[in-house]
């Protein structure tokens, strides 16, 4: 990918089962996450430096074909879509019963019960991580790095 803005030899797909903020049915939400040794691409220099720290990301605009294939099979509902709000395209989940969006914004902004801002052990704990050994690559416009009790998560 020439866009790629971040990359690394494996990944993590996280996965949470929480009530969606629309219709309050119990859904799964997705999050893209990457371990130690990733690499970064410094926009002024263009220039890849690899980042000792566990990450995640959101406002994913772009993953590699293999990364969005898996994620279609592990994650259904995480879709790609194209806002005409903003005119951007980015992946974000949608709730298995009423098919709303939940944003990225909600998931990984303020630390609480939705999503993937940590805000305790127990929390951490209920989040299942699915460690992929595959090349990953992406165009990503956050960036969470080493978030608090990311090593509590569940290893699947």
């Amino acid at each position: 990918m020439q866009n790629a803005n971040v990359r690394s030899a494996r990944y993590y797909i996280a996965r949470a089962c929480v009530a969606c903020p629309h219709c309050r049915a119990a859904t799964w939400l997705t999050a893209l996450a990457l371990p130690p040794g990733h690499e970064t691409r410094d926009e002024d220099t263009d220039d890849w430096q690899a980042v000792p720290a566990n990450a995640f990301l959101f406002h994913v605009a772009t993953v590699a074909a293999a990364v969005g294939r898996r994620l279609r099979i592990i994650a259904p509902n995480l879709s790609f879509i194209s806002s005409a709000t903003t005119g951007n395209s980015y992946w974000t989940n949608r709730c298995r019963r009423c098919n709303l969006l939940v944003g990225d914004d909600m998931l990984h902004g303020e630390p609480g019960a939705h999503g993937f801002a940590l805000c305790s052990e127990a929390h951490a704990a209920s989040i299942g991580l699915i460690e992929v050994c595959e090349p990953f690559e992406a165009l990503a416009a956050g960036y969470t790095l080493e978030p608090e009790f990311f090593a509590l998560m569940r290893r699947a």
